[in-house]
């Protein structure tokens, strides 16, 4: 299971909980007000969270494979399911196909998100499940918060270590 948030200031991050694994990724910022820059951002954050685990994904389908070559028949074969969770609504229904991607840039994302899923579920038998999470569940949009407080605060303090420095000046120079 991977939690998955993008946000339209440039950051992606996602949250493998099988692995306790996350990773979060800087990507230049979408143009303010844009039309469909958070889904954009979200549909990016499931891209990087699938590239940065097939590895991942390709070392459990084989050690089931072997599995299921050594003591099971064909027809009892195990299944990998890796679910993928966003707190977008529409990101996770335009990837299971209930609604329509009507921008060019969301349907490239899709696409290459589509191939490297087919990569996975068409040589073993794993399944892909897309599902919405409620914002205030999801791990990779709470990491992204705690960074978002975190560049807040070090910009406080530098601000503060501003205001010292010119009082300093205005006093004593």
């Amino acid at each position: 299971m991977i939690d998955v948030d993008g946000s339209p200031s440039g950051y992606v991050a996602w949250y493998n909980h099988y692995n306790m694994t996350s990773g979060i990724r800087m990507l230049r910022p979408v143009v303010k007000n844009d039309k469909f820059g958070v889904q954009r951002m979200e549909m990016l954050a499931i891209y990087f969270a699938i590239a940065d685990n097939c590895i991942h994904f390709r070392k459990i389908k084989n050690s089931v494979k072997n599995k299921n070559m050594r003591h099971q028949k064909k027809e009892q074969q195990q299944k990998i399911t890796i679910e993928i969770r966003s707190d977008s609504k529409s990101t996770i229904e335009q990837l299971r196909g209930l609604s329509e991607i009507r921008d060019m840039i969301l349907q490239r994302i899709f696409r290459t998100i589509r191939k490297f899923l087919k990569g996975l579920t068409t040589t073993s038998s794993c399944i892909i499940l897309f599902n919405y999470l409620e914002r205030t569940r999801n791990l990779a949009g709470l990491m992204l918060e705690q960074l978002r407080r975190k560049k807040k605060e070090q910009q406080l303090v530098l601000l503060n270590q501003d205001n010292i420095v010119a009082r300093y000046r205005r006093r004593y120079l």
